[in-house]
């Protein structure tokens, strides 16, 4: 999946490039050269970091699921509104209390993050039975929703764009110095 991705960043950079071979006429510093190779490395990193964390949730959703009671939901925080929701499960006749905030994303408004949480404690009120996922290992670890947050999709797309746009320059850098002497 990584692979495929940095092939997709690196061929849409090389069509970039070459749509626009007759802006690049100078060679460029080897500083700029570090600075796009550092660029590229840490977009490279990011994007890789971020799909194993995707990854890590499709594994979580291989968790054995079972029913769970919401014990309370209300909206919590004062400027960052967030629901909070905490529920109880047993497994094997051991009951278990674990609290969520649903991942709701932490950005917008004010009116905005308090609507969401409002939404989201009138979905899951206080009584309702939902379907969660549980570590079979460590059955205190559990998840009602086992999908990555909004963060790691924010840094997964500026992981692509500091790789792209590394790779473009060091592909141009390759093109004027290789290909354009004159």
């Amino acid at each position: 999946m990584a692979l495929l991705i940095f092939l997709i960043i690196a061929g849409f950079s090389l069509v970039i490039f070459f749509a626009t071979r007759s802006f690049h006429q100078k060679p460029v510093p080897t500083l700029r050269i570090w600075f796009f190779l550092v660029m590229a490395g840490l977009g490279g990193w990011l994007l890789v970091e971020q799909l194993s964390i995707i990854q890590e949730f499709e594994k979580l959703k291989q968790f054995p699921m079972l029913e769970a009671k919401i014990i309370s939901s209300k909206i919590a925080g004062t400027r960052a509104f967030h629901p909070e929701i905490v529920y109880q499960y047993s497994v094997d006749g051991i009951v278990y209390t674990d609290t969520t905030d649903l991942e709701v994303p932490g950005f917008g408004t004010k009116a905005n993050r308090h609507w969401v949480a409002e939404y989201s404690v009138d979905n899951f009120p206080a009584g309702k039975i939902v379907i969660i996922h549980y570590d079979a290992a460590n059955p205190s670890l559990s998840f009602v929703k086992p999908h990555p947050n909004y963060t790691i999709f924010l840094l997964l797309s500026c992981g692509g764009l500091l790789f792209g746009i590394g790779i473009y320059f060091l592909i141009a850098w390759i093109y004027v110095s290789r290909f354009r002497k004159s």
